[in-house]
């Protein structure tokens, strides 16, 4: 029993290791949501907004099962109407993916798919090799969080 607690432990610790960016400071992007929303990093990041990013795709289920955590997270922070913004971006879909996953699991934060939207370069320019993989990202660009989830 304490064998397989220890390697669930380790095979816990391995993968968030791996659902990291190793950046320490943000890359600048320009994305478009699924209803047609463009968002700047560095603009938001300049009226002196912190970001989250979620990192996912459609069929990954840590990151369908992480939705709630983020859709509380969204609403207690003011649904992007604070001091906090918060974007989902996909790795994979196109827009209609992203719309029936944001219909299946009730996603509240805005999301751009990966070939339509932008995304998969996103994830591209910031190594993320494993998801969901949550980052908090500063308004001086510092990455303060390189894995929340």
């Amino acid at each position: 029993m304490k064998k397989l607690y220890i390697l669930t432990l380790l095979a816990f610790s391995l993968n968030v290791a791996n659902a990291q960016t190793s950046l320490n400071q943000a890359v600048d992007f320009t994305v478009t949501d699924i209803h047609g929303n463009t968002f700047n990093l560095f603009n938001h990041l300049d009226s002196g907004k912190h970001v989250i990013i979620d990192f996912f795709f459609t069929t990954c289920g840590p990151c369908q099962a992480s939705v709630p955590t983020l859709n509380d997270a969204y609403t207690k922070y003011g649904c992007n109407t604070g001091d906090v913004f918060f974007i989902s971006i996909d790795d994979r879909n196109d827009d209609a993916t992203v719309s029936q996953y944001e219909t299946d699991f009730s996603s509240l934060l805005p999301a751009a798919s990966g070939s339509e939207g932008g995304g998969s370069s996103v994830v591209s320019a910031y190594g993320v090799s494993a998801f969901p993989t949550v980052i908090l990202i500063a308004p001086d660009r510092a990455i303060l969080e390189k894995d929340i989830y």
